[in-house]
């Protein structure tokens, strides 16, 4: 006559913290995906300088968009670099002494005149603008 429960299932309160740890872990990961700024929390830590290849938690105002974790890196031209990242299809950018962050203009300050004898861009030109300004493409998803 078998034993009820059998011998080989293993104890109650193995069963039940096997089950909190799964969950604990699942809930872990679900709230890093939720929440980013409980991923910079628990999973990075602050840094005393701004440097190339760091993540930055950028919080937008309400009705604005969610929260994330963006890298840093350097754009523009060599020598004139300057440390950026990539939010919400927008480019920002440090200043000089990584005091502020703002919104990264493109030059359209020029009279009509300028715009109409302009010849256009050579290729190395080209290439630098859009390691600084990104491609100017709109997707929609």
């Amino acid at each position: 006559k078998k034993r009820i429960p059998s011998h080989y299932q293993p104890n109650a309160w193995a069963g039940a913290a096997l089950f909190l740890v799964i969950s604990g872990h699942i809930l872990f990961h679900l709230m890093c995906y939720w929440r980013p700024a409980f991923k910079a929390k628990t999973l990075f830590q602050p840094a005393t300088k701004i440097r190339a290849g760091l993540y930055a938690l950028v919080e937008p105002h309400l009705h604005r968009g969610k929260a994330a974790l963006v890298p840093i890196s350097k754009t523009g031209p060599q020598g004139q670099q300057k440390l950026a990242f990539l939010f919400q299809r927008l480019r920002y950018e440090f200043n000089d002494a990584g005091n502020y962050v703002s919104m990264l203009k493109c030059p359209i300050d020029h009279n009509l005149s300028f715009y109409a004898c302009w010849k256009g861009l050579s290729e190395r030109e080209e290439k630098l603008r859009k390691e600084h300004y990104g491609l100017n493409v709109l997707s929609v998803p």
